[in-house]
């Protein structure tokens, strides 16, 4: 049940995905390459009959792999051009074992067998982190004993003090090429909610998780990666 106080999460802070030439831009700008998702769907064990859910899919890559491995996959997102836009997606391709559906972290209630995997990229990051706390609870329950979660988002690995040498650094290497502008990101810094490596691995271990393996960036220290079991 939402209470008043809860988070509005189809408030997007960041990029507003309100249609779906939009997404079809973001799409063209992240120059997603398929065959390094599917090399992630296998190294991550996922196969046929797997039930994974997928928060936050993006357009659709990761998702498309795990369907292509045998998996049933349910596509999660708050945006419903986003969604829109996989469903085209993969109608061309003829897969019948995506569901998309319109929720978020916060609000989504699985309905039928327990996942065997709960999978995220880049979309953690739009909620603070007392909402994360709420989602990674979510993301439990909704996991079989034994079941697995990833996660890959942007993580800052620096200390603190170091904050404006690493942030400057990031945002430069990213915007010299000019897919992507110096404001998008200065955005995401300030009205986004990335966090810290040791703020995000205590929420993790506190919803009950056990990290099997972690990785960060060790040249620009923002991004990491997070395998968890239940």
């Amino acid at each position: 049940m939402c209470k008043n106080w809860m988070l509005d999460e189809m408030f997007q802070p960041g990029v507003d995905f309100t249609n779906v030439d939009e997404v079809a831009l973001y799409d063209s700008k992240q120059g997603t390459n398929f065959e390094v998702k599917k090399e992630l769907a296998q190294k991550l064990g996922i196969k046929k009959g797997d039930v994974v859910i997928e928060f936050g899919p993006g357009t659709g890559a990761l998702s498309f792999a795990c369907a292509q491995e045998g998996a049933k996959v349910f596509a999660v997102d708050t945006s419903k051009a986003m969604l829109d836009y996989i469903q085209m997606k993969y109608k061309k391709l003829k897969m019948d074992n995506i569901m998309c559906i319109h929720s978020g972290f916060l609000y989504y209630e699985h309905k039928g067998e327990s996942a065997d995997f709960i999978i995220t990229e880049y979309a953690f990051h739009h909620l603070p982190d007392f909402w994360k706390a709420k989602a990674l609870l979510n993301i439990y329950n909704h996991l079989k004993i034994g079941g697995k979660f990833y996660l890959r988002d942007v993580v800052f690995s620096f200390n603190p003090e170091d904050m404006e040498f690493y942030i400057e650094n990031w945002i430069e290497k990213f915007t010299s090429s000019g897919l992507w502008s110096k404001k998008e990101f200065e955005l995401h810094v300030s009205k986004e909610f990335s966090t810290y490596s040791w703020i995000i691995e205590g929420l993790i271990e506190n919803a009950g998780f056990k990290i099997i393996s972690k990785e960060y960036d060790s040249d620009l220290k923002t991004y990491a990666s997070y395998l968890c079991e239940k």
